[in-house]
């Protein structure tokens, strides 16, 4: 399945990381034509490219430069909507511990919907850079 996939970028020549999820442990790196795989749970996505635009659009002004935002094409077999993801108090400091428990089904944090046109996938593989 074809997916959008929001990251974020330093300057030129520094890695491609998650657009959220920062805590040590939890952390993906992307790197195009490779396939990513978390250590644990599964990596979030966008159905279509205006609600990876429109989420990137949402999180830019408060957290860094729109310049660092990435908008990816991307492979994901096995990706599926969900209809609920963690409601942590700040996702871009959450801990690893907080999401692997999440992604394992225990109760530890509350549950909201989550952006429109989020799909989880078990990998997913960039091909090409969008915006």
């Amino acid at each position: 399945m074809r997916v959008f996939k929001v990251t974020r970028q330093r300057c030129k020549l520094a890695r491609l990381r998650s657009a959220i999820i920062r805590a040590k442990g939890a952390e993906l790196t992307y790197q195009a034509g490779r396939e990513t795989r978390p250590k644990f749970g599964r990596v979030f996505a966008f159905d279509t490219f205006e609600n990876a635009e429109a989420f990137s659009d949402s999180i830019a002004p408060d957290r860094f430069s729109a310049k660092q935002i990435r908008i990816w094409e991307a492979d994901a077999p096995d990706a599926e909507p969900i209809e609920k993801i963690a409601d942590l108090v700040d996702p871009f400091n959450a801990d690893a511990f907080g999401l692997e428990y999440f992604w394992a089904g225990y109760p530890t944090t509350a549950l909201r919907p989550p952006p429109p046109g989020t799909v989880a996938c078990s990998a997913l593989t960039l091909r090409r850079k969008i915006q």
